[in-house]
């Protein structure tokens, strides 16, 4: 089976068929193979790897601190009510946990059923 694309090579619809092209040629679902060219890519803006490695990094020391935060808040509450320890539930981050061992605190991860989380005391 031989079909050739119903689009000019070089314009918009050309590059979007997904039916054909240099893939498996099945025929092109448009019906109207006058586009315009498409233009260079040189103006397209998107984020280098480094600026997009450098958000992510900054996000996750965010995420880090904040639920240390949250976490301190816990404690003082726990603490000031007398106990000597609370469950968490879900998932800490591995700094996270490594954060709190460092402080003294003991960080034990606990499954019940189907819900999991750690129990952190002092």
């Amino acid at each position: 089976m031989n079909m050739s694309c119903y689009y000019e090579t070089g314009t918009e619809r050309y590059y979007a068929c997904s039916m054909c092209g240099s893939r498996r040629i099945l025929g092109c679902i448009f019906v109207n193979p006058q586009e315009k060219e498409v233009k260079s890519m040189e103006n397209l803006e998107i984020l280098f790897a480094h600026e997009a490695n450098r958000i992510a990094k900054e996000k996750s020391q965010n995420d880090i601190k904040e639920n240390l935060k949250e976490i301190e808040e816990k404690i003082r509450n726990t603490a000031n009510a007398g106990e000597f320890s609370f469950s968490l539930d879900g998932t800490l981050k591995k700094q996270v946990k490594d954060e709190l061992v460092k402080r003294g605190y003991d960080v034990q991860p606990y499954s019940h059923y189907n819900e999991c989380g750690y129990k952190i005391s002092w």
